[in-house]
């Protein structure tokens, strides 16, 4: 229940999609051949768009100005639709072009899968009302066994990282540890 971005340069982003103010941007729309149909729809910035597993649609949009649209799901995903929620942050161009050479070296990549494709369902004390608690669970600080469950699923947990490159799953185990492990990972 997360929107994956991958930009050309290999930058990944979580939820919340940057572009460069004022200018058009194509965006390739698909879901996992493994997931459901999900429908991107950020209001402000254009219509529907279905993500279907296995097909690429495509689209594209122009934010004018520098700011944050806001987004949903559109289309009824199952148990934390109401979660999936999507934003494109539109940054000047300056700053557009900083973000993505940091983020392609991963800086801040862990906490924002760990707040899109984790926290959602788990939350830190169990506040995410579908998966159990990960404060206080012993595989926070096994890099492992965390990997293990997030690319192949566990009990009704679905494989959320099962494409995930090294470097995510890599900023994913390593702030997991930091965060909630006491920094063992």
């Amino acid at each position: 229940f997360y929107w994956q971005f991958e930009y050309p340069n290999g930058a990944i982003a979580v939820d919340r999609m940057r572009v460069p103010a004022g200018r058009n941007v194509k965006l390739d729309v698909t879901a996992p051949d493994w997931d459901v149909i999900h429908s991107w729809w950020i209001p402000r910035l254009g219509g529907k768009i279905d993500a279907i597993p296995g097909q690429t649609n495509e689209t594209w949009f122009r934010a004018e100005r520098p700011g944050v649209y806001a987004g949903q799901c559109a289309e009824l995903c199952g148990i934390q639709h109401a979660a999936m929620t999507a934003e494109v942050e539109a940054l000047p161009q300056t700053e557009y072009e900083a973000w993505l050479e940091d983020r392609a070296g991963g800086e801040g990549l862990g906490e924002e899968t760990f707040a899109g494709a984790c926290a959602k369902c788990h939350g830190v004390a169990g506040e995410g009302d579908i998966g159990p608690p990960l404060a206080g669970n012993p595989i926070v600080e096994d890099a492992e066994a965390i990997e293990e469950i997030v690319r192949n699923g566990r009990n009704q947990m679905p494989p959320v990282g099962r494409d995930w490159g090294e470097q995510q799953m890599d900023a994913l185990t390593d702030y997991v540890a930091e965060e909630l492990g006491g920094g063992q990972g």
